[in-house]
């Protein structure tokens, strides 16, 4: 039986525990999250500590049926590149950050 919020077609993130790449992520703009997700293109990156900006990217995110519909996109073209002929997390990883680097 799924609940309620593993239906939400989001996440917010605080460590990256699988590559769903239907959904749009919510992460703090540090460590490996901007590597992964491109801000206002596949998920939107919050200020780390800063509690009025994540409020702020979550009510953007679900106040905004077009935003939430095109990070969705954009998560979902980001997870077919990092993946395609990938296998494993690790190599997809490699792959994200040589795409950061082009």
């Amino acid at each position: 039986m799924q609940s309620r919020l593993s239906a939400r077609p989001w996440r917010l993130m605080f460590q990256r525990t699988d590559m769903r790449p239907e959904l749009a992520d919510i992460a703090p703009n540090f460590a490996a999250f901007p590597y992964i997700i491109r801000n206002d293109v596949n998920g939107l990156l919050f200020e780390p500590g800063n509690t009025h900006d994540l409020c702020a990217k979550l009510a953007s995110m679900l106040g905004s049926a077009e935003l939430l519909g095109r990070l969705r996109r954009g998560a979902e073209a980001s997870g077919r590149r990092l993946v395609a002929e990938q296998t494993s997390f690790s190599k997809a990883v490699e792959r994200a950050f040589a795409l950061e680097q082009a």
